[in-house]
């Protein structure tokens, strides 16, 4: 049991570094009008009774303000009324907005209000794309809010604005623009400083220790800034209060559309850490990893910290990009020196139009890779996550879609449906193939 979550934990780790392929914002703030709608209906079976689930799922563009709006009802098989637990109180129905945003992440002025899917800050050692969402039916209101003038700027992420949890920001000075110095290989050369804190992961007011904090210090300096191309080096600090620190320095490179024919970016980074330190701590698994009230030896995702005892060092690389304008790919690996295996991540998804009315995309990650003729071929099946969703275009707007995943759940039954002991819940492996019913419409 130990070793499987240990694993799930790395798991969860590797694909909070998923790529930012298919949640990016920048570049949607500056359409005038446009939008994409998605629609489903399906079936649910809550404590043994059948629900039919229609869910749609908006985002509309004017301009650089965007607006998300989601809603999910579930209706009785038997009676066809809504089921009413999920609308019992107002403030279910704000869920109904997900979010509203303005401009884009980088662009002089982005603010987002509502669902955090991927927030990052700076090169994301300390938050790496964050979500603020453990599920729909909990949302949360969080903000983000950047202004990027020239010579200066901040990034700031707020989990929660309904009560005090995670606060993050990031502030960052480009001295040499605010000097007035023309030094054309240091004119833009950042420094920036970052603080982000997680006031109560527990979500209870009657406990006061339990605060973490994680501050860090960066630098960026850009290489080249051409019309097809741009590289910058760039070096990561940080100490989480109570526990260690850890340091990164990288490449990061980008090939911007060359005739059409592909467009990369990707980043090579050698890391450092010491004890009791996690890279990207605030990631996109964090509100699930924060507190955990079914494992009392331990409920804080900081108590994991004091479990690393040993140094390490080691490597991270990512590439995202498109080949031939089309096929979206990612990947990312990272691998230590000591402690558990490589970490492997990848993203693909072909172009709709690929396949006659057909559609495809796909997830991997595995951990505990140890030697490259390993990957794709685990040792155990518990060392993989993986996700291939396919569609078919039954008629205009109607969708098709078969997802098959192997994941973790956190269950108190094994394979064969019997309780645990002595816990009672552990993380096991399952597979699941889910048919459903969409409607797509883009204008």
């Amino acid at each position: 049991m130990k070793r499987t979550i240990i694993i799930a934990v790395a798991l969860l780790m590797s694909a909070s570094l998923a790529c930012p392929l298919l949640a990016q914002e920048t570049g949607e703030a500056g359409k005038m009008l446009g939008g994409l709608l998605d629609a489903g209906v399906g079936a649910s079976i809550i404590d043994g009774e059948l629900y039919y689930r229609i869910k749609m799922k908006p985002e509309i563009s004017f301009g650089k303000l965007g607006v998300g709006i989601e809603l999910d009802l579930l209706l009785d098989g038997k009676t066809g009324k809504v089921r009413k637990v999920e609308w019992n109180e107002k403030r279910d129905y704000a869920k109904i907005i997900r979010f509203i945003r303005y401009g884009a992440k980088h662009e002089r002025i982005y603010a987002r209000i509502g669902a955090l899917d991927a927030a990052t800050l700076g090169h994301g050692f300390i938050m790496y794309r964050y979500s603020n969402q453990i599920d729909d039916n909990n949302r949360k209101i969080g903000l983000q809010f950047d202004l990027n003038f020239k010579g200066y700027g901040f990034e700031t992420v707020t989990s929660n604005l309904g009560r005090k949890e995670i606060l993050g920001f990031r502030s960052y000075v480009r001295p040499l623009i605010l000097a007035k110095k023309e030094i054309p290989f240091l004119k833009r050369l950042a420094f920036g400083f970052s603080s982000v804190a997680d006031f109560d992961p527990d979500c209870k007011k009657d406990t006061k220790y339990d605060q973490i904090t994680v501050t860090g210090l960066d630098a960026e300096l850009p290489l080249i800034n051409w019309t097809y191309f741009y590289s910058a080096l760039y070096a990561d600090w940080a100490h989480i209060k109570g526990f260690g620190s850890g340091a990164a320095a990288g490449l990061g490179v980008e090939l911007k559309g060359i005739m059409n024919l592909f467009e990369f970016s990707g980043r090579l980074e050698t890391r450092n850490l010491g004890s009791e330190f996690l890279p990207s701590y605030f990631n996109a698994f964090y509100e699930r990893e924060r507190y955990d009230p079914f494992n009392p030896s331990r409920p804080f995702k900081s108590m994991l910290l004091s479990e690393r005892k040993e140094k390490k060092s080691g490597y991270f690389a990512e590439i995202v990009g498109t080949v031939l304008n089309t096929i979206k790919v990612c990947g990312n690996y990272q691998r230590y020196n000591k402690g558990l295996g490589g970490l492997l991540h990848l993203e693909a998804e072909p172009p709709p139009n690929i396949i006659r009315k057909a559609s495809v995309k796909a997830y991997y990650d595995q951990t505990d890779i140890h030697h490259a003729k390993e990957i794709f071929k685990p040792k155990k099946l518990e060392n993989t996550l993986v996700t291939v969703e396919a569609g078919y275009e039954v008629t205009k707007y109607l969708f098709l879609i078969v997802t098959y995943q192997r994941t973790y759940v956190w269950t108190d039954k094994d394979e064969k449906g019997n309780d645990l002991t002595p816990l009672g819940y552990q993380y096991r492996s399952v597979e699941k193939i889910s048919p459903r019913l969409e409607c797509r419409f883009r204008f």
